[in-house]
């Protein structure tokens, strides 16, 4: 078992499977929007985020990026870095659909409709690549 928990921190701290976990996320947020699964597709624009941010924190330091689903909060841990203003406010658009979206109570699914759901898809999909050059 040590063996399996070794290689899950080790493969944690890999920048190039960050990026295909934000990339497989990715294509299902396109998938998602397509077939007409708004609130997931919004979850989903959240989770490439999130990997994509943590791809970049493993970038920068060769470690285990934190447990932490807020966007801003782990933008905040990348350094060296000027976050341009629309990227942080695309940020703060998207983080909350990880629990808008997920869970009653915390949102109205009826938020998302096709045009709304289509911008967040797009601002996402915008502040992904941004962070990808940033590692590249």
């Amino acid at each position: 078992m040590a063996s399996e928990e070794t290689k899950a921190l080790s493969d944690e701290a890999d920048v190039a499977n960050w990026i295909k976990y934000a990339q497989s996320d990715r294509r299902a947020a396109q998938s998602l929007f397509a077939s007409g699964d708004y609130s997931v597709c919004a979850e989903m624009c959240q989770h490439m985020l999130e990997k994509i941010l943590k791809a970049l924190i493993v970038f920068q330091t060769g470690e285990r990026p934190p447990y932490e689903h807020n966007l801003k909060r782990l933008a905040d841990m990348v350094t060296g870095i000027a976050i341009p203003s629309r990227i942080v406010d695309i940020l703060l658009n998207v983080s909350p659909h990880y629990r808008f979206a997920r869970y009653p109570g915390f949102g109205d699914l009826s938020l998302y409709t096709a045009e709304y759901t289509r911008n967040l898809l797009d601002e996402a999909e915008e502040a992904y690549g941004w962070f990808l050059q940033q590692i590249k």
